[in-house]
């Protein structure tokens, strides 16, 4: 079954862009969540937290 989606990929020309796209698009997702959690209020986080909790 893999094989099958192996000889498909190695067909299409520059094949080799998409790891490299899919990686970009995460770490650019992680920094982004990274820089939203590290600005965010901290009392809005307080409260957040204990919603649980209620």
């Amino acid at each position: 079954m893999f094989s099958f989606f192996r000889n498909y990929a190695a067909s299409i020309d520059s094949v080799n862009i998409y790891p490299n796209i899919a990686l970009f698009i995460f770490v650019f997702v992680f920094v982004a969540m990274l820089f939203i959690t590290m600005k965010a209020d901290k009392n809005y986080i307080k409260e957040i937290e204990q919603l649980p909790l209620q």
